[in-house]
């Protein structure tokens, strides 16, 4: 009677406890969201990471546009001066010749007076 029991009870177990050979299929395991808590800091960690490096590169593209906006500024003064110190030149030149035709004109009156 013992070993009756015995074999019930461990064939009863097997049977009880031992697997099935059937898969579930997709549509019976339904997808769960995140519930780990470090899995949805790491990812609100990575979009934050990638928001703050779109707005570094635009934040380069106004530095950029800046420093464009002022080295075109710096070449427009450059050459507004250049134009300035042309002019005060050319200027000069003309004084110059018109005093050496009055010292020409002078010098001709005093040799036919002699």
């Amino acid at each position: 009677m013992r070993k009756f029991f015995l074999i019930a009870f461990l064939f009863t177990t097997v049977n009880c406890f031992s697997q099935t050979d059937t898969k579930p299929s997709n549509r019976d395991i339904k997808q769960k969201p995140f519930e780990n808590d470090s899995a949805l800091i790491r990812l609100r960690q990575f979009d934050h990471s990638i928001a703050e490096a779109a707005r570094k590169k635009e934040e380069i593209k106004d530095i950029e546009r800046m420093s464009q906006r002022s080295a075109d500024y710096f070449v427009q003064l450059q050459k507004e001066r250049r134009a300035k110190e042309k002019k005060n030149a050319i200027m000069r030149i003309g004084i110059g010749i018109l005093f050496l035709i009055v010292l020409i004109f002078g010098l001709r009156r005093r040799i036919k007076k002699q």
